[in-house]
């Protein structure tokens, strides 16, 4: 990095430190040696990485109306991992009337045919399932898949824009690595759309991470060797309706 501020020498001289060569007295007091860098720092992971679910929530966020269903349920989950925070596993409760506001919100998107193919609408019901997976798990309770399900009931009736093939993509395949813990910790195979959607033609056009392609299809390859063909509970067999 270079030495931006002039030295001591070069303030007494009333010259500019030549950026060039940043070998000035301050520099060489601290034992410094500035120099371009031979190595790049490896990229973090973004939308084209295909995994992980807030990166997918992040760029939907930015173009919702205060108001919208995606918007009310992030509030509402977030107010209630903050009180898991501050107060422990006890106060583990979605804050009910942000939540109920979004439930509202989500029942109008799906009957409305432009709103229910968005992508937004798709996080949402996500967004439920993320946090009823992990009140679960801190309130020590079977976690149900209800949500998710709707989430899988509302894929087929999706007519994407091209200018929302992108992000559908990846929620498509977030969706397909989801499976892999539901279907373990339920003991039952995973259905045979979820390797569709790990890779769906409509989306060919979408770059693929071909190591996180490869390491879903492996486990949900696996997860299949592994289990029987168990029923579906009587809570797996409940229609969804948001």
């Amino acid at each position: 990095m270079v030495n931006r501020e002039r030295s001591g020498g070069c303030k007494e001289r009333r010259v500019i430190c030549d950026e060039a060569r940043p070998n000035c007295d301050r520099c060489e007091l601290h034992w410094t040696r500035l120099h371009p860098s031979s190595f790049q720092l490896p990229p973090g992971r973004d939308l084209d990485s295909s995994r992980g679910f807030f990166e997918n929530l992040a760029p939907a966020l930015l173009d919702q109306r205060h108001d919208s269903a995606l918007t009310l349920v992030v509030s509402a989950v977030s107010e209630s991992f903050l009180a898991l925070w501050q107060e422990g596993a006890r106060s583990m409760q979605v804050q009910r009337r942000s939540f109920n506001q979004a439930m509202q919100r989500l029942r109008t998107a799906v009957l409305n045919p432009t709103e229910r193919r968005s992508p937004a609408t798709f996080l949402v019901v996500l967004v439920m399932q993320f946090h009823e997976s992990l009140a679960a798990i801190y309130t020590r309770r079977k976690p149900s898949r209800i949500h998710y399900s709707g989430a899988e009931a509302l894929l087929p009736l999706s007519k994407l824009k091209d200018g929302e093939k992108v992000q559908s993509a990846h929620i498509t395949r977030f969706m397909a690595s989801a499976e892999v813990p539901s279907a373990t910790r339920e003991g039952r195979p995973v259905p045979p759309t979820a390797f569709r959607w790990l890779y769906n033609s409509d989306y060919g056009s979408v770059p693929l991470n071909l190591g996180a392609f490869l390491a879903d299809l492996l486990s949900l390859s696996l997860v299949n060797n592994a289990s029987d063909n168990i029923p579906p509970s009587e809570e797996e067999s409940k229609p969804w309706h948001p």
